[in-house]
Protein backbone atom coordinates (compact mmCIF):
# COMPACT_ATOMS: atom_id res chain seq x y z
CA UNK A 1 0.00 0.00 0.00
CA UNK A 2 1.32 3.58 -0.88
CA UNK A 3 1.89 6.07 2.07
CA UNK A 4 0.95 9.30 1.49
CA UNK A 5 1.68 12.48 3.60
CA UNK A 6 -1.20 14.35 5.18
CA UNK A 7 -1.09 18.00 3.67
CA UNK A 8 -0.82 19.19 7.04
CA UNK A 9 3.05 17.96 6.63
CA UNK A 10 3.50 19.41 3.56
CA UNK A 11 6.23 22.34 3.43
CA UNK A 12 4.62 25.82 2.37
CA UNK A 13 6.86 26.68 -0.23
CA UNK A 14 10.64 25.20 -0.39
CA UNK A 15 12.03 24.77 -4.00
CA UNK A 16 15.22 22.52 -2.50
CA UNK A 17 12.19 20.03 -1.50
CA UNK A 18 10.96 18.70 -4.93
CA UNK A 19 12.80 16.87 -6.74
CA UNK A 20 12.49 18.29 -10.43
CA UNK A 21 14.31 21.28 -8.75
CA UNK A 22 17.09 19.93 -7.00
CA UNK A 23 17.73 17.15 -8.76
CA UNK A 24 16.50 16.97 -12.04
CA UNK A 25 16.87 20.32 -13.77
CA UNK A 26 20.46 20.66 -12.15
CA UNK A 27 21.12 17.45 -13.95
CA UNK A 28 19.21 18.81 -17.11
CA UNK A 29 20.97 22.44 -17.33
CA UNK A 30 24.08 20.50 -16.76
CA UNK A 31 23.67 18.79 -19.78
CA UNK A 32 22.11 21.36 -21.88
CA UNK A 33 25.13 23.82 -20.89
CA UNK A 34 27.86 21.80 -22.31
CA UNK A 35 27.67 23.30 -25.66
CA UNK A 36 25.90 26.95 -27.03
CA UNK A 37 22.55 26.80 -28.60
CA UNK A 38 21.92 29.33 -31.62
CA UNK A 39 18.49 29.86 -30.89
CA UNK A 40 15.30 29.13 -28.31
CA UNK A 41 13.67 26.45 -30.45
CA UNK A 42 16.81 24.33 -30.51
CA UNK A 43 17.95 24.68 -26.83
CA UNK A 44 14.13 23.23 -26.28
CA UNK A 45 15.06 20.42 -28.31
CA UNK A 46 18.27 19.35 -26.62
CA UNK A 47 15.89 19.77 -22.85
CA UNK A 48 13.58 17.38 -24.73
CA UNK A 49 16.18 15.04 -25.84
CA UNK A 50 17.86 14.86 -22.50
CA UNK A 51 14.77 14.13 -20.56
CA UNK A 52 14.41 11.59 -23.03
CA UNK A 53 17.52 9.90 -22.33
CA UNK A 54 17.78 10.39 -18.40
CA UNK A 55 17.64 7.01 -17.07
CA UNK A 56 14.66 5.59 -14.76
CA UNK A 57 17.32 5.21 -12.06
CA UNK A 58 18.41 8.72 -11.78
CA UNK A 59 14.69 9.95 -11.57
CA UNK A 60 13.83 7.10 -8.84
CA UNK A 61 17.38 7.88 -6.66
CA UNK A 62 16.04 11.82 -7.01
CA UNK A 63 12.92 11.27 -5.34
CA UNK A 64 14.66 8.95 -3.01
CA UNK A 65 16.93 11.91 -2.00
CA UNK A 66 13.95 14.18 -1.94
CA UNK A 67 12.09 11.73 0.87
CA UNK A 68 15.48 12.06 2.96
CA UNK A 69 15.34 15.69 2.61
CA UNK A 70 12.18 15.88 3.29
CA UNK A 71 12.27 13.52 6.50
CA UNK A 72 15.28 16.12 7.61
CA UNK A 73 13.27 19.44 6.80
CA UNK A 74 10.06 17.99 8.54
CA UNK A 75 12.38 17.27 11.71
CA UNK A 76 13.53 20.75 11.93
CA UNK A 77 10.08 22.17 11.29
CA UNK A 78 8.63 19.85 14.64
CA UNK A 79 12.24 21.41 16.40
CA UNK A 80 11.15 24.62 16.14
CA UNK A 81 7.74 24.59 16.60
Amino acid sequence: MAHFWPKDMWPSSLPDLDPLDFAVWGELEKKTNRTPHPNVDALKATIRTEWDNMSEEFLINSCKAFHVVWKVSLKLKEATS
